[in-house]
């Protein structure tokens, strides 16, 4: 497995790695799988197409942001519904906002509910999450 970011949920000590290889996001169960307890088990992933690279979380929403760079796209997880232990029906919603290039960073001002990646230009894209529950997203660029 090639994984590029990862990143932490603590409210649900849910860990999230991007891997590449497999073209999905694992999520990882931090309360039985960490420095002092070690994992034996493949964890399970939500499937991501296009290199999964970047990965933010809400910690607001439980919203999981991956960004892909071969399609220059952002997705959105369900961390809520979508847990270690159930992924069955979890997909990935694309987000209504473009990376320009091969960024593949991602970066949340959870004060602001704005996101941003990176763009070819000076100014990075960016979108706000519109609703309590964190599912739509607005693009603010």
């Amino acid at each position: 497995m090639c994984s590029w970011h990862v990143n932490v949920n603590p409210s649900t000590r849910t860990i999230y790695v991007t891997n590449a290889s497999g073209n999905g996001v694992s999520l990882i169960n931090g309360a039985t799988c960490n420095a002092t307890v070690t994992c034996s088990q493949n964890a399970p992933a939500v499937p991501v197409e296009q290199l999964p690279a970047g990965i933010a979380v809400d910690r607001q929403t439980g919203a999981v942001y991956s960004t892909n760079i071969v399609a220059g796209e952002v997705n959105g997880i369900d961390g809520r519904a979508c847990t270690p232990t159930h992924i069955l029906d979890c997909r990935p919603e694309p987000i209504p906002a473009r990376m320009g290039g091969r960024g593949g960073a991602i970066a949340l001002d959870p004060t602001a509910g704005t996101a941003y990646v990176p763009n070819n230009d000076a100014v990075p894209s960016r979108w706000s999450r519109s609703g309590a529950d964190g599912g739509e997203a607005a693009c603010r660029s």
